[in-house]
């Protein structure tokens, strides 16, 4: 099966890579932020930094890997479940302080941040250019990162240079404001009823999570209070409200 994304980061004292097999698409930039119920995925977790660990696993949403902030993914880090064994994988890490430079940042979070220079393609008009460039870089999280394109070398040098660091700092914040920090909160999951139609209202408590794993539900039957029928659980007939008023109901018409 094709390693569809991953993500290699530093938790506490040790590293680990994150990564999925399969599943959505990895996520673009413009992309929604919620993936539909059926869009869910496992995330496998393996310590770089111990070889001896066992992996663990942890069901999300499609496309949130590369996404959450860096105290969220060390947060399902904790709250993974253990497997029996141990998932080797090869996975590109993050630069070393001799690609990046010169100026090293730590963040609140005590996370390491460089740059490093390059050329970009910005759209003047019509037309396609190269521009001056640099890329912001976390050394802790891989999922961390943004270029950033400016009008000349000239301007690139004076941002880039020994009195840049508050500049930096501004940046780096605000590059970690595009990453999510909370998952998406339930409201309630309604099951369709093959026999009449109805929506049943199903027991997932009020102000889950989206973490909360759905399989929990799929592939047991819920009895229709309407027809008094059972209906089976599947991720085609399961409809999400979530606490900030949106909605999904893949696979089937909402009524």
């Amino acid at each position: 099966m094709a390693l569809n994304d991953h993500r290699v980061f530093r938790c506490g004292d040790h590293w680990w890579v994150a990564f999925i097999f399969g599943g959505s698409s990895r996520a673009n930039a413009g992309a929604p932020l919620r993936s539909s119920v059926n869009e869910r995925e496992t995330v496998t977790f393996t310590c770089l930094s111990d070889e001896e660990a066992h992996s663990r696993h942890k069901v999300i949403p499609g496309t949130f890997l590369n996404r959450l902030n860096h105290s969220l993914i060390c947060r399902l880090l904790q709250e993974a479940k253990p497997q029996a064994d141990r998932f080797e994988i090869q996975a590109s890490s993050v630069p070393g302080e001799t690609e990046l430079g010169p100026i090293l940042i730590k963040d609140d979070e005590g996370l390491r941040w460089g740059t490093r220079r390059g050329r970009s393609v910005v759209v003047i008009g019509a037309d396609p250019e190269l521009s001056p460039s640099f890329e912001l870089v976390c050394l802790d999280d891989s999922a961390f990162h943004m270029e950033v394109a400016l009008a000349s070398d000239s301007a690139r040098d004076r941002f880039l240079g020994e009195e840049s660091e508050d500049s930096l700092r501004s940046l780096i914040q605000l590059v970690k404001t595009t990453y999510i920090g909370v998952l998406p909160k339930i409201r309630e999951i309604h099951v369709h009823c093959g026999h009449c139609d109805q929506w049943i209202p199903s027991p997932m408590p009020f102000g889950s999570d989206v973490s909360f794993d759905t399989n929990t539900l799929i592939g047991n039957q819920l009895e229709c209070p309407n027809c008094m029928q059972w209906t089976g659980c599947d991720k085609d007939n399961m409809r999400v409200r979530y606490e900030d008023g949106q909605e999904e109901a893949p696979g089937v018409n909402a009524a």
